[in-house]
Formats: structure tokens, C-alpha cells, sequence
């Protein structure tokens, strides 16, 4: 089944799912601000604030701003886990 977990964590925190460890990093392309997705230190590519992704072992993450309406504080965010 699918679980939502809507777990979000901000830059330099990490995220273990099935032995898996996620990690946030925010990169600037001009005046874009872009999310680098890491899984296990190894870059998955970069990501716009909203676009969302299923990663490898099934978890559907969506990169997010944060809430707290900090500009230059960008998370990703786990929607939920498929079970």
C-alpha cells in the first residue's frame, strides 16, 4: 500500500529509508534555487522547488520550500513510501 509520510527535512539533515541514506543540498543556477538530491553521498541530479520524483527503492519524494517562508531554506520532502 501507500503510506503518506510527508516527512520534511531541511538542508543538511538526512533521511535513512530502507538502508538508504538521503540527503538535501541546495544549488544555485543563476537566480534559480535548484535541490541536489544525494542518495548514499552519490548525486541524483538536481531538482526544481515543487517537481516531484520516485526514487530507486520506491520512495516518492517532491522537493519543497520551506514552509517557515525562508527564501534560501529549501527541503525535500517524502510523500510517502510504498509498503
Amino acid at each position: 500500500c501507500f503510506t503518506p509520510m510527508n516527512v520534511a527535512f531541511a538542508i543538511g539533515t538526512q533521511l535513512v529509508e530502507n538502508d538508504l541514506v538521503y540527503s538535501c543540498e541546495p544549488t544555485e543556477d543563476g537566480a534559480t534555487l535548484t535541490n541536489k538530491i544525494k542518495v548514499n553521498g552519490c548525486s541524483t541530479g538536481e531538482y526544481e522547488p515543487g517537481e516531484q520524483f520516485l526514487s530507486d527503492n520506491g520512495l516518492f519524494m517532491q522537493v519543497c520550500t520551506d514552509s517557515n517562508g525562508g527564501h534560501d531554506f529549501v527541503g525535500c520532502m517524502a510523500n510517502g513510501n510504498v509498503m
